[in-house]
């Protein structure tokens, strides 16, 4: 597939609305402008289909992992597998994910959970699933991290291994960087 007019501001669900309709984020309600219902609020238009809804006739199978924040359930969108991250903002729970469009069932102790992690993991094991079942299919993998959002947090303690290597490099001694997610989870 070529994208031969493709145009992006590189920003959250408008990108993620352009990358799987092909059409300008403003156009399918993906982007908010004076007067016209958009962005988390908007509604895609019937018209604008998802690319897993073109691939899927030609024998494709479709993957999505990690963020959605795309307007109906994935599945619906054509994806045949789903790891839908609805609860963007929190980075060590699986509160208010869905697997298949299905709510997960959150353990009472998440300790060790990390939303980056927990993407990668699913993505792989779609990928493992589909080499052992649908091997002779093409497939399409969707795997949209909610990592690049700010505050961009890191477990606390890969952060202070970060913090200390920096510090060696510059001859600094070694000192204790904020931390975003100190103090929502322990180490």
């Amino acid at each position: 597939m070529r994208f031969t007019q493709f145009y992006n501001t590189a920003r959250c669900w408008p990108s993620r609305g352009a990358l799987l309709s092909g059409y300008y984020a403003q156009q399918i309600h993906r982007d908010a402008l004076p007067g016209l219902g958009g962005g988390g609020q908007g509604v895609r238009q019937s018209w604008a289909r998802l690319l897993p809804d073109y691939l899927k006739p030609a024998g494709y199978r479709s993957y999505h992992s990690g963020k959605w924040h795309i307007d109906g359930p994935v599945l619906a969108a054509g994806f045949d597998r789903s790891l839908d991250m609805r609860n963007q903002g929190n980075f060590f729970s699986a509160k208010g994910n869905s697997i298949d469009d299905v709510p997960v069932k959150v353990p009472a102790d998440e300790k060790g959970y990390y939303a980056t992690i927990a993407t990668a993991d699913h993505a792989i094991e779609c990928l493992k699933d589909h080499a052992t079942n649908y091997k002779d299919k093409p497939f399409f993998h969707y795997v949209p991290f909610i990592a690049p959002h700010f505050p961009a947090p890191r477990p606390p303690r890969r952060h202070r291994q970060i913090s200390r290597q920096i510090s060696r490099r510059l001859g600094s001694p070694p000192h204790r960087a904020p931390c975003p997610s100190e103090g929502t989870r322990p180490d």
